[in-house]
């Protein structure tokens, strides 16, 4: 979760709703982790992909290796554990 609050959050959210500090000003709003059946129905892949590579045409830059963030690709999949855990509605 450490890392989630650190470089997630302010866009994302606490509670993964997507209303973090910084979504009020972007355009394409960021995505809300929290939505019922969000999480069920991305791939673990598809989620490290999109954190490690950014998404096209959105305000999601990539935070892998290398990048501005830099986060190893251990890391990311830290933060897709955190993320199951915290945003999938039963």
């Amino acid at each position: 979760g450490k890392i989630y609050k650190r470089k997630c959050k302010k866009c994302h959210g606490t509670e993964g709703d997507g209303q973090g500090s910084a979504a009020d000003d972007m355009i394409i709003k960021p995505t809300a982790f929290n939505v019922a059946g969000y999480m069920e129905n991305k791939k673990d892949g598809q989620l490290f992909w999109i954190t490690r590579d950014g998404s096209p045409d959105t305000e999601m830059k990539n935070f892998g290796p290398g990048s501005d963030v830099n986060l190893s690709e251990d890391e990311i999949w830290r933060v897709i554990t955190f993320m199951h855990s915290a945003f999938t509605q039963e």
